[in-house]
């Protein structure tokens, strides 16, 4: 199974300054993805670009309980997958591999987009909900930091934060 990188696109009628803040939000989803497929535990997917053999969706019964799902038969069918031995699971960063997307056109179809991502994570395996809180935690624990730094003037807490993910990261990644 091979996932690829599939940004939101930027350019024109896309070129407004909330559209550049989706596409840099999904490009922590597409490296979120790279990450922990390197890792060797794929984490998730973006339907817009991932390719699989025939006989692997078979193998896993394709889509199974996922297409009744409203959002997440890529994330589900890629956990599916994972669960079979001797399939390799890779993402492919080739620039000419990228499958740029639209975005959600305002706010209120991004918050509805959202919504319906968030359909799928009870059918999730435990680990990885687990491991997609923490770093959403983390996230969100960055975003508050930052905040505060800002309103309060004070960035030790949003330094010591980002000191820690940079950490964090370069053990992942050193590993």
């Amino acid at each position: 199974m091979v996932l690829g990188y599939g940004p939101y696109r930027t350019d024109a009628p896309f070129d407004t300054l909330f559209h550049r803040c989706l596409a840099l939000e999904y490009l922590s989803l597409g490296a979120m993805s790279y990450a922990s497929a390197g890792c060797g535990f794929p984490l998730t997917s973006n339907a817009v670009n991932f390719a699989y053999k025939k006989a692997i969706f078979e193998a896993v019964n394709g889509y199974g309980d996922a297409i009744t799902q409203l959002s997440g038969d890529d994330d589900l069918l890629l956990h599916r997958v994972t669960q079979i031995a001797n399939v390799k699971i890779v993402f492919q960063p080739h620039p000419d591999s990228v499958v740029p997307n639209a975005p959600p056109p305002n706010f209120k179809r991004f918050i509805r987009q959202r919504l319906r991502f968030s359909s799928k994570h009870p059918a999730y395996p435990p680990k990885v909900l687990i491991l997609f809180s923490l770093i959403y935690l983390h996230h969100a624990a960055l975003l508050a930091a930052g905040l505060w730094g800002l309103l309060s003037l004070n960035l030790w807490p949003f330094l010591g934060l980002l000191l820690g993910h940079t950490l964090i990261q370069g053990w992942f990644m050193g590993k």
